[in-house]
């Protein structure tokens, strides 16, 4: 492979927010709070595990406006992260906590969204979580990016 203006390039660091996409993600961190509004909320601090963007970081801050509603839209995102985290929500209350959540696996899609305060400005954003797929993390070779499918098989493009 010819290399050609290497000089000019920066090179990728493990940290960066990964750009839209699905990824295999780990919970590094889960800190449970108050959003400025002060409505509850989960900080996720997700890693990507694999794939070209390997060791990726984005956070997600995940509230909770109406935690009453089951129709909530805040409501409806936390049962998608516990449901892809495989924690057990078939009880009538539990009680969610970090330890819970850090060293979980899920996929996690990311979305492009405009800046609240320049919306000529994108930055990546968690918007969904699905279970990982089955041995996801086991080799340590985990397909990013858009590269499965809903059920986790590669895609065959």
């Amino acid at each position: 492979m010819k290399v050609q203006n290497a000089s000019t390039v920066e090179a990728w660091k493990a940290g960066n927010t990964p750009p839209p996409g699905s990824y295999i993600a780990r919970i590094d961190e889960a800190d449970e709070g108050k959003s400025r509004g002060g409505y509850d909320q989960f900080t996720l601090r997700w890693t990507v595990v694999g794939g070209q963007f390997d060791g990726a970081e984005i956070t997600e801050w995940l509230v909770v406006s109406q935690p009453q509603d089951p129709q909530s839209v805040g409501m409806k995102k936390l049962v998608a992260l516990i449901d892809a985290v495989g924690i057990d929500r078939n009880v009538d209350e539990f009680e969610l906590t970090e330890e819970m959540l850090v060293g979980k696996l899920a996929k996690i899609v990311c979305v492009a969204e405009p800046g609240q305060n320049d919306p000529s400005k994108t930055f990546t954003k968690v918007a969904g979580h699905k279970p990982a797929p089955e041995g996801a993390a086991s080799n340590g070779q985990a397909p990013a990016r858009g590269d499965l499918d809903d059920n986790g098989k590669p895609l065959p493009f």
